[in-house]
Order: structure tokens, then sequence, then C-alpha cells
């Protein structure tokens, strides 16, 4: 039966992420090709992916040739890429910026951006945030909501299999483990101090 997998913010070509993130890589060669083979090592070609954004980083002129398409071949399985800011300056646009689903009974949200999470959903699967914030609940409305950041930086440079995900859920339904309130203020002001 073909899995399900998550994963966001590979950030294919871009050099500067290595640092950004603190990877273990050399160089952008070094990357591409790890996430590369980690991700075939453990994702059939029946299998489906689904990758909230920033593939791939092609901006400036000296990357007018960078063809997205180059890396997404390499990848086995399904591909469905949602758009993420990086994704708008590449060829890689599905125009999807959000996809809701129903899995093991679970109403879920993917999205880019966990700006754009509600506690309308059982469960939010982001990126963007890279290795900040791995786990957060909205709570209102006598309702929580687990988000849970599936980003590349958070799980080994590899997508997280719909098992390992929803074993999560399970366990943060059950008490065994709390995590903060995700803070969308807090959020909101860390990006105007980054833009300033």
């Amino acid at each position: 039966m073909p899995k399900k997998w998550f994963t966001s913010d590979k950030h294919h070509h871009h050099k500067n992420i290595i640092e950004f993130e603190n990877r273990p890589f050399d160089n952008v060669k070094h990357m591409d090709e790890s996430m590369i083979r980690q991700h075939n090592l453990i994702v059939s070609n029946d299998d489906i992916c689904y990758d909230l954004g920033d593939f791939c980083f092609s901006t400036g002129a000296h990357m007018a040739n960078l063809k997205p398409e180059i890396y997404l071949k390499q990848y086995n399985g399904r591909y469905v890429i949602i758009q993420g800011n990086h994704d708008s300056r590449n060829s890689v646009i599905d125009c999807i910026t959000k996809a809701t689903m129903r899995i093991s009974g679970l109403h879920i949200l993917c999205v880019h951006d966990p700006i754009y999470a509600t506690n309308n959903y059982d469960l939010v699967l982001h990126g963007h945030l890279h290795s900040k914030l791995f786990m957060s609940e909205i709570i209102g409305q006598n309702k929580k909501t687990l988000l849970i950041n599936v980003g590349v930086d958070c799980w080994k440079y590899r997508p997280v299999s719909w098992d390992k995900l929803f074993g999560l859920y399970q366990k943060w339904q059950a008490g065994h483990f709390t995590v903060p309130q995700f803070n969308r203020k807090k959020i909101q002001e860390q990006r105007m101090r980054r833009s300033n």
C-alpha cells in the first residue's frame, strides 16, 4: 500500500541556507545530493510526497537557467508541491497554496507558512520556520489544534511519514507531552524586525 510522506524547505541550490540553518553540508551540491539520496532511501515510486514549499531557491540573474525540475525528477514517488514564498520565484508553481485532507479520521491543513494556521482543523502541517518551533498548538473555541513543522531541518533532511506524524498527534492528544502555544503575534514581530 502506498505511503504518505510530508516535507518542506529543502531550498535546493540555496548556498546561504547551509550557514543560516547550520546544515551539515560542505556545499549546495553536497546538500542537494544528500537530500535526494535520503528521500529515495525511504520513499518508493508508489508513494506520495507532499512538499509544503520552498522546494528550490532560484532568484537572481546567476540562477536564470536553474530549472527546479532537474531536482524534482530525481525524487521517488508522486510529488505534490504546495507553494512556499521562494517557489513563487521559480517554475515549480502548482498554484496550490494550501491543501486540506482527511487521513486517519483527522481533518488536516497543509500550508507552507503557519501564520495561516487556524484551529478549524485537528492538525496543521507546515514548514517555513526551519529549525525553529518544531511543534506548537492553537487553543481557542474550546478546541486545541496541533501544529507540526515538517521542514527538513527538523527531520534529518528527509521526509517524515504519515505514520510518524499520526503517532505524535496521538501522544499529544493523550497528554504524553505538552507543546508551546503558537504565538502568531510574536512571529509577525520577528518578521517585521527581519525586514527592517
